[in-house]
């Protein structure tokens, strides 16, 4: 899909994400500020990935295994979908269906996004670095895939492996800096 046909595609469902942007300038004014600034089409689509990424993260961490388990399923039935339709009535996990459509992202990374947070959900240690070297790809690695393919409109294959870099290197950025607070919780 070109460039015009995928701003066509989310412009005709925009009314529908609000509600995914209004989430996301909730709880993270910085993500929401530095995206909002994308042409609509782009924005609206990171701000629903963001969100449904963001739930899925809750569930997990939070140990609520049938909202976890609701999210997947939502997302996975309609990613078999061959012509979703967004509406009002339409879960989180439809709307990322959507997004992943317009946009070809590869349903790959989302598999990977969901196995990473199946390890938080199920409180899984690691006993190697290479284990968290995975976990770090997983959550973070995989996101900066999906975000990419919205933001460039490219073929991801030459950047792949350099953009799982730096998602590894954050995500691992993010666990040093939080050990104190978790070693005391």
């Amino acid at each position: 899909m070109n460039t015009k046909a995928k701003k066509q595609a989310i412009d005709s469902v925009l009314v529908h994400l609000l509600d995914s942007r209004q989430a996301i300038k909730k709880r993270s004014s910085s993500f929401y500020f530095a995206f909002s600034r994308l042409p609509r089409y782009q924005a609206f689509s990171i701000f629903v990935l963001y969100d449904f990424l963001r739930q899925l993260d809750d569930a997990a961490d939070t140990g609520n295994a049938d909202a976890f388990n609701a999210l997947v399923n939502s997302w996975q039935t309609a990613m078999i979908a061959h012509d979703i339709i967004v509406t009002s009535l339409s879960t989180i996990g439809e709307k990322v269906a959507y997004i992943f459509h317009v946009f070809d992202i590869d349903a790959q990374d989302m598999l990977d996004m969901i196995a990473g947070q199946k390890s938080d959900l199920n409180h899984v240690s690691f006993e190697t670095v290479q284990e968290l070297e995975v976990y770090c790809y997983q959550v973070a690695g995989t996101v900066g895939c999906m975000i990419y393919t919205i933001l460039s409109g490219k073929p991801i294959q030459m950047m792949k492996q350099d953009i799982i870099n730096v998602g590894i290197a954050l995500q691992l950025t993010n666990i040093i800096r939080d050990f104190h607070e978790d070693l005391l919780a």
